[in-house]
């Protein structure tokens, strides 16, 4: 980390801040670490990184396949004592282009749009994405969403979905390797 970093240890806490690289990509990190087992939190860390398709490939990000040009992405990770891990992510798409197959839609880069999820984990179970907000000018998208084991979408409930003059609410569930219905 660069000049700057700071571990301050105020009681039964530890935070190291500051900028650096993770994976190779520059990116600002601030990492809390309590070592009081009253603490519901044992930890948490905000980062804050633009991703390139490499970077996005190289962290496995889901949805990277979609999405051609960089993505600015800020994230809250806290794990709890019990080790349930919760994920809250705010995915700036302005430079991004994307494409979802079978929808007749494409984000042009430039354009705005922006994702927010919030996303639980704990081990020996699959994720489960508690909430999404996908906003660009044309096509909107909030709802829950249930993941398997490989992060791939198992269903999608859709609180509000619009695109165009659709507007629709409603679950799509995975059917076989091909799609979703």
């Amino acid at each position: 980390w660069s000049r700057g970093s700071g571990l301050r240890p105020p009681c039964n806490i530890r935070v190291l801040a500051g900028n650096g690289r993770i994976g190779g990509v520059k990116a600002k990190l601030n990492w809390t670490e309590s070592f009081d087992a009253q603490q519901p939190v044992a930890r948490k860390y905000n980062v804050t990184a633009v991703l390139d398709e490499a970077a996005q490939t190289r962290f496995m990000v889901p949805g990277a396949s979609y999405v051609g040009g960089p993505m600015a992405l800020g994230l809250a990770i806290s794990e709890s004592r019990n080790r349930m891990t919760r994920i809250d992510a705010i995915v700036g798409l302005k430079d991004a282009d994307i494409v979802i197959p079978g929808l007749p839609w494409r984000k042009e880069p430039g354009a705005a749009g922006v994702l927010r999820l919030q996303v639980e984990t704990m081990p020996g179970k699959a994720p489960v994405v508690r909430a999404f907000d996908l906003q660009t000018a044309d096509l909107k998208a909030t709802g829950t969403a249930r993941l398997d084991f490989a992060d791939r979408v198992e269903s999608v409930r859709f609180d509000a979905f619009r695109f165009g003059a659709t507007r629709l609410t409603g679950t799509v569930m995975r059917q076989g390797e091909n799609g979703f219905d």
